[in-house]
């Protein structure tokens, strides 16, 4: 028997026993490289939401793209929940703290605490107030009119705040001009129409008219309007300038202030409907245009109504469609000190356009802290491109 057993040949065993320090560091590197390829798609988005989260304290002037994201912030909650899950596999723990964080103040905004904390029970004796984005629209005036009254029948507001239901004052060769929706509600049902008497200083095509007027329900104990007016923002000349009605109003022997609503809209030209090529940058610049433009303009307006509203010493109600989110500078400008009815007293989403598939709450009730808000609910209507916003109030104790 031989003392030692030959070598092994060339390529055999030798060659076998590198293979487990090669493989690991192939490996280590496909990680980094898979690693770097999250990081470029998680980087942003994690920077888009940070900034949708912030669009609220970001003036429109200069930061107008930032509402954008504001709006799609929801959204982002499905990609970020992934990447947090991709941190939790690679065992990158603070990586998924980042994640955590930002899901967790995306969620306390859109289900904050106090909605889980409620046991207000609703009351004959309360103040119930609709808002409701509802243009002369659909198959004919009469099955407008019926869904209306359909729609009033069932939640039974003290106060109906309408958008986009255009009212023409008198005139010396004819009388007032008012929409189905408006027609049918007055006619049939016990509800006055309250508009201020001069209701715009517009040109000829809208002169002295109105697209946010308000409705009062005829009962005992019914509110009371002491005065109305109309609030003049930007330039009348524009189509869609944003609108508003102030009512001073007496509720159960106390006085309050509402504010019916309609913010600047794009028009009847929306920028999502442009054709967009996604590799065109000269086909981007019409669209990123038109939404900086109306943001810059909205902005302006919504500083003027706020100022007026800040300066009010009655308690008061902000209602209407603001074409914007909750998560806006708009939106956080009229807000102020106020509470969002629905985000403390609703269930669900709440989203309200676009009625055959609501995808944004951009319909709001904001109230002063001398009212409770007792409920708040979306009706699921589709005669609108907008879903009713109704809540219910109740003065606090003096």
């Amino acid at each position: 028997m031989p003392d030692s057993l030959p070598a092994p040949p060339h390529g055999g065993e030798a060659e076998n026993q590198a293979v487990p320090i090669i493989r690991p560091r192939r490996r280590r590197w496909l990680r980094r490289v898979l690693w770097g390829i999250f990081l470029l798609v998680d980087l942003p988005l994690l920077a888009m939401v940070a900034i949708g989260l912030s669009a609220g304290n970001l003036h429109p002037r200069l930061f107008w793209w930032a509402q954008l994201l504001a709006i799609v912030l929801p959204y982002f909650v499905v990609p970020t929940l992934a990447a947090a899950a991709v941190a939790i596999l690679t065992r990158k723990w603070i990586w998924l703290a980042i994640h955590v964080v930002l899901l967790l103040l995306v969620g306390l905004r859109a289900f904050p605490s106090e909605r889980f904390r409620r046991s207000v029970e609703p009351a004959a004796d309360d103040l119930t107030v609709m808002s409701f984005n509802v243009p002369q629209s659909g198959p004919s005036a009469e099955v407008l009119g019926d869904s209306m009254i359909a729609l009033v029948l069932a939640e039974e507001p003290d106060i109906i705040g309408l958008q986009e239901s255009w009212v023409e004052g008198a005139r010396s060769h004819r009388p007032e001009r008012r929409p189905p929706q408006i027609d049918a509600v007055v006619d049939s049902l016990s509800y006055r129409l309250a508009v201020p008497l001069q209701m715009s200083s517009q040109p000829a095509w809208r002169s002295n008219s109105t697209a946010v007027p308000l409705l009062f329900r005829e009962q005992v104990g019914e509110v009371e309007v002491v005065e109305q007016t109309a609030v003049r923002l930007g330039e009348w000349a524009d189509p869609n300038i944003s609108m508003a009605i102030r009512t001073h109003f007496r509720w159960q022997g106390r006085e309050g202030v509402l504010y019916n609503v309609h913010l600047r809209s794009f028009g009847d030209q929306k920028p999502w409907d442009a054709q967009i090529r996604l590799l065109d940058i000269d086909s981007w610049k019409p669209y990123l245009r038109r939404y900086r433009d109306v943001y810059r303009l909205r902005a302006e307006e919504v500083e003027a109504l706020a100022s007026q509203i800040d300066a009010e010493e009655l308690p008061v109600i902000v209602l209407g469609d603001f074409n914007d989110t909750a998560y806006t500078w708009t939106f956080k400008r009229l807000q102020g000190d106020r509470v969002d009815a629905f985000n403390v007293a609703g269930a669900g989403s709440g989203h309200t356009y676009r009625s055959d598939k609501p995808f944004v709450r951009i319909d709001f009730a904001l109230v002063d802290k001398a009212w409770e808000v007792v409920d708040a609910v979306v009706p699921n209507v589709r005669f609108s491109d907008h879903r009713p916003l109704v809540v219910r109030l109740r003065w606090r104790s003096e």
